[in-house]
């Protein structure tokens, strides 16, 4: 099994559709990932098959483009549920 495959196992297992799937690569092993992720991205540093493959570029992994990603990715999407009277959520999550 190539990484592609397993992360497509594992996605369809959750119910996560590709285009929220977010990948990384640098090799390319990595490129078939890459190739049908929502967000694909190479690193800086990265092999030219997996920078083609990738939708878009970070800074190299010996930089932190991997976490400054991730780090802008969970700052856009992050909400805080606001408590209800009975000190639920009213977002309906426990």
């Amino acid at each position: 099994m190539d990484k592609a495959t397993g992360l497509a196992a594992w996605r369809r297992s959750h119910g996560i559709e590709p285009a929220a799937v977010v990948a990384f690569g640098d090799a390319p092993a990595d490129a078939p990932k890459l190739a049908w992720t929502g967000r694909s991205y190479s690193v800086a540093n990265a092999h030219p098959i997996a920078a083609e493959a990738a939708a878009h570029r970070c800074a190299a992994n010996t930089d932190g483009g991997v976490a400054e990603v991730v780090e802008t990715i969970l700052s856009d999407s992050v909400t805080v549920p606001v408590p209800d009277a009975a000190g639920g959520h009213l977002d309906g999550d426990p």
